[in-house]
């Protein structure tokens, strides 16, 4: 997204993920509350990072590019 995308939550936005392959992997709304995730992800210390609290959350990832 960008400053001047005028995207706004309305317009049903989604986030895309995509594996190296290029084979969609994950597809959810943009603007989500985190506690309504289906998941949550926890860093290398165990504490949860996003998604709503349950006891078992993914490994959270890096972006990169």
């Amino acid at each position: 997204m960008t400053s001047d995308a005028r995207l706004e939550g309305g317009d049903d936005p989604e986030l895309v993920s995509y594996d190296v392959h290029g084979t969609e992997i994950d597809r959810r709304p943009l603007f989500q509350a985190e506690d309504q995730l289906e998941h949550c992800y926890a860093g290398p210390d165990g504490k949860r990072i996003y998604g709503k609290p349950t006891s078992d959350c993914r490994p959270a990832e890096k972006w990169g590019r």
